[in-house]
């Protein structure tokens, strides 16, 4: 074999490993397993038995950006009922009705003590300059709905190992993540059910009328089956 052939099959070999090497690093980053229970990455749309905790350990270390441009430390919801979803300005679809869906649900609740969060799975194209042109565009309450941005890679962690839902650039699920007082994930909703709405609703109340500790917090996850479905709603 020429010295010429050598150096095309070394690179040839070197390009496969690294590409191989590659795929590993990507198909490892999204399962995120490492010293982490297999029972964590439990869907709540599917979960019987004990709610899905939040690890406040973990989300306390979190700092997200506000619209308003000023630091948002997830710890600052421990105690307290609120509601996550995730979305980008630019998404052409879902998004606009999930958010249109929620401006409406947030005008409704506005004397309940309940915050929605909404946090950008493109956080480089939704700076908080962007983030608050579209909450004008759905006239947002700066204090009971907050948009939030940030590193990527912290809200993909988010994402998948304390809410449960995976998530890439600009690709999300269109749930809702009720968390209750005692930080646990209490329900999982689609805006675009009327049932689901009115059933989180109902939910929120119920854990608004729970203070921190209660047993509330243990009940069986929320979430609504599908109108037309003969799964009967757990709550």
């Amino acid at each position: 074999m020429s010295t010429s052939v050598k150096i095309w099959v070394t690179i040839l070999l070197l390009a496969v490993t690294g590409y191989a090497a590659y795929v590993g690093a990507k198909v490892y980053r999204a399962v995120n397993v490492e010293n982490t229970p297999a029972s964590s990455f439990a869907d709540p749309s599917s979960s019987v038995g004990q709610a899905q905790s939040v690890t406040w350990a973990d989300v306390s270390k979190v700092t997200l950006i506000e619209r308003s441009g000023e630091p948002l430390p997830l710890k600052q919801f421990e105690g307290q009922v609120w509601v996550v979803n995730f979305f980008f300005a630019t998404c052409p679809g879902s998004c606009k009705t999930i958010s249109a869906e929620l401006s409406k649900i947030t005008k409704e609740l506005v004397d309940k003590d309940v915050t929605f969060v909404s946090i950008s799975v493109d956080p480089e194209t939704d700076t908080p300059e962007r983030l608050r042109e579209y909450g004008k565009t759905y006239n947002a309450d700066e204090k009971k709905w907050l948009f939030a941005t940030g590193d990527f890679e912290l809200i993909r962690g988010l994402c998948s190992d304390i809410f449960k839902i995976p998530v890439e650039r600009k690709t999300h699920a269109d749930r809702l993540v009720l968390i209750d007082r005692n930080g646990q994930i209490a329900g999982t909703y689609h805006t675009k059910y009327p049932e689901h709405v009115a059933a989180m609703k109902r939910k929120i109340d119920k854990l608004l009328a729970a203070k921190a500790g209660d047993s509330s917090g243990s009940e069986p996850v929320e979430s609504p089956a599908p109108p037309g479905s003969k799964e009967t709603p757990k709550s």
